[in-house]
């Protein structure tokens, strides 16, 4: 008696995969579309720095801008910052916590440097990246804990535009610590359920949270 041979249909093997690779796509593409929609908040909350028709005030001016200068024209010439000559009879500067020098985001700001200035405009929109960044980290944080998207989106914008982040936007060191907060609750979390996630949460907090240069 022979075997019958059952031979595998191609076609519909190729079109499972395709429709497995298209519904990839589509989760991709939903997970996307909200952080854009985070994006254009911030833009259109934050639009007269962003059309530089405003500016950030307060500390800004009197600190954390002319740190982030001092830091990334020594920086671009070479030189590490280790002392603020500018400062009353001079001072630490490196050694500073606010100064962040090693804030892998403030160190970006060197490629941005002359030898001599830093357009302030770069700085601002650093600060309003990291309220957006706040945003993201909620939403997958949101997402994480089994909210849906749209709750993941109000989670996200809640946080983005809470009391702390619109009055503290001058201080740049409370936004650019307080914006990796919620992947640090979301590394924690993925800790808590593997261990073999650890070092991440070690990796965050230690070179983005703590170097971003507000220590509490």
């Amino acid at each position: 008696m022979k075997k019958k041979i059952i031979k595998p249909d191609v076609k519909l093997t190729a079109g499972l995969l395709k429709e497995d690779a298209g519904s990839s796509k589509w989760d991709t593409y939903k997970n996307f579309v909200p952080v854009v929609l985070l994006f254009a908040l911030a833009a259109i909350y934050y639009w007269p720095v962003l059309s530089i028709k405003g500016f950030l005030w307060n500390d800004f001016i009197e600190q954390n801008f002319p740190y982030r200068l001092f830091a990334a024209v020594s920086l671009k010439q070479g030189v590490l910052p280790f002392w603020n000559p500018y400062v009353f009879s001079g001072m630490p500067f490196f050694a500073d916590v606010q100064a962040a020098v090693l804030y892998p985001l403030n160190l970006m700001l060197t490629l941005f440097a002359s030898h001599e200035w830093l357009d302030p405009i770069i700085v601002e929109y650093q600060v309003i990246f990291h309220v957006v960044l706040a945003g993201a980290f909620m939403f997958l944080l949101a997402r994480s804990w089994g909210c849906g998207r749209m709750a993941g989106v109000l989670s996200a914008a809640t946080f983005m535009f809470c009391g702390f982040f619109t009055a503290h936007i001058f201080h740049v060191n409370l936004i650019e610590t307080a914006a990796w907060f919620p992947l640090i609750i979301w590394l924690f979390d993925r800790t808590i359920k593997s261990s073999a996630h650890a070092a991440y949460i070690l990796l965050a907090d230690r070179v983005f949270h703590f170097r971003a240069g507000h220590e509490h």
